[in-house]
């Protein structure tokens, strides 16, 4: 069986640009800043609450974009998170502000999806460790 090894090289290229463009998004995903403030909540129960305030925007709808699409679609996103939660996370608070981590850059973004400038958002992360 003869197999065109252009074919080959054709799929393996796309192939590779395709997870190339994957890993671009690897570490890509929404924090979302609340007004926590601690309250003797366990710890335990924070850290099972932590993926409410991480969120991945779907990659597949991010791939081969511009930085412009890119960012179109995670205040898109945004909103829409917005919305459906009511501007709310329970325990962890009333939403502030959004900020979309994206090769060592951080968009921050408004509740209603506008781009906020010279600010500083802290992530803070609750973790349970088991020894």
């Amino acid at each position: 069986m003869n197999i065109d090894k252009k074919i080959v090289d054709k799929a393996l290229f796309k192939d590779a640009k395709y997870h190339a463009e994957l890993e671009k998004f690897k570490y890509s995903h929404i924090f979302i800043h609340t007004n926590f403030k601690g309250n003797n909540e366990p710890i335990f129960a924070l850290a099972f609450l932590e993926s409410q305030r991480r969120l991945r925007v779907p990659i597949e709808n991010l791939l081969f974009k511009t930085e412009n699409e890119i960012l179109n679609i995670v205040k898109d996103f945004v909103i829409e998170h917005y919305s459906v939660s009511k501007g709310n996370i329970g325990i962890l608070g009333k939403v502030l502000n959004y900020v979309f981590n994206h090769n060592k850059i951080k968009y921050i973004f408004d509740t209603e999806g506008n781009r906020l400038f010279n600010i500083n958002v802290s992530e803070s992360m609750a973790t349970l460790k088991l020894k």
